[in-house]
């Protein structure tokens, strides 16, 4: 089943899921922003279900995710087995503003001025702190003074922590909060997507996308390990734009990750090396030596073009220019609108 056929109305309402740690085992496609956290026996009761068909539980319109999905409600269909505190270590709802700090707290992620009145949404990348996501927020409201600059930061854990953490496979506590919390934009919002928010707001898509929510966001990705491709059905799916992808020709993230950047990366990488260390010289150790140097030139490679502000500062990218641009087409489109309803009056 194509996730864009997922969405066949709009029906503001967040799904039910069920996590163990972090990893979202199983969601459902009908009730209320809920959380439960599964015990180990919960966990393995919920598996037990799936492998003897039981409530509906099947991956067949898991859309390539690895995670379950319950056809109907589970709050009211595993009432039982939800309050049972063999299989259940907590329940959290993210519409009570406690319950929400909580489970945000469990997925290690962050918002700020996430609400109708947002005009300009960033989301940061693995390995970076609430000040680092700040700090690019702030680039980007420096040039829009008179807009409301939101933050969505997915906090480090560490590099390495953050780099096991990615697996776009996989749905996350942290990707359900981001679901919930994108409901809150105005329609147009411009939701900037920098590296592995791309992949979180790709989740974000597919789990709005089995409610059939519909979120009106703009979508600017940059130096991302998603493909434009898996981005654009994934938006067209809750009714999204992706306006458009950007990266670096050198940026190792997008160029090793993203499958539709990864065979032009090889080619270009290979031809920068070939300048530094020719195939002609060769010594009994020189593939292990450019291999060597391949690494070391992807690691100044990520230091240098993969930040945002290297993309954000790049006049050749244009990207305050595009951001600019979507804000004049939204208050072009506000007063036509305004206009044909005066004219009705």
């Amino acid at each position: 089943m194509a996730l864009g056929s997922a969405l066949s109305e709009s029906a503001l309402r967040n799904n039910a899921m069920m996590h163990y740690g972090n990893k979202i085992m199983i969601v459902d496609t009908i009730n209320n922003g809920v959380g439960i956290e599964l015990t180990q026996e919960g966990l393995e009761k919920i598996e037990e279900y799936a492998k003897m068909g039981l409530y509906g539980i099947t991956k067949d319109n898991a859309y390539g995710k690895d995670v379950y999905v319950f056809k109907g409600s589970m709050m009211e269909e595993l009432k039982d087995f939800i309050q049972d505190t063999r299989y259940v270590k907590e329940t959290l709802d993210l519409n009570r503003e406690g319950d929400f700090k909580a489970l945000s707290q469990k997925g290690g992620v962050n918002f700020e001025n996430i609400n109708a009145k947002t005009n300009i949404v960033f989301a940061n990348g693995i390995h970076n702190t609430l000040q680092d996501a700040r700090n690019s927020a702030n680039l980007i409201q420096r040039g829009f003074l008179n807009r409301q600059v939101g933050i969505v930061n997915n906090a480090t854990r560490g590099f390495i922590n953050d780099v096991l953490e990615y697996n776009p496979n996989t749905l996350s506590v942290t990707d359900f909060i981001i679901a919930n919390q994108i409901q809150k934009l105005s329609p147009n919002t411009i939701y900037t997507a920098h590296s592995a928010a791309n992949k979180d707001i790709n989740n974000a898509n597919f789990l709005n996308a089995t409610t059939n929510t519909e979120t009106k966001y703009k979508l600017i990705s940059i130096g991302s390990p998603i493909a434009e491709s898996e981005l654009r059905e994934s938006t067209n799916a809750v009714g999204a734009e992706l306006v458009r992808q950007v990266n670096h020709p050198y940026d190792p993230v997008a160029g090793i990750l993203n499958s539709g950047e990864r065979e032009r990366y090889s080619k270009d990488l290979g031809e920068y090396v070939e300048q530094i260390y020719p195939r002609g010289y060769t010594t009994p150790t020189s593939e292990n030596t450019r291999g060597i140097i391949i690494h070391h030139v992807e690691y100044q490679h990520l230091k240098k073009y993969h930040p945002f502000k290297s993309y954000y500062n790049n006049p050749e990218f244009q990207l305050q220019q595009t951001i600019q641009r979507l804000l004049m087409q939204d208050a072009m489109k506000e007063v036509k609108e305004k206009g044909l309803g005066d004219d009705k009056e």
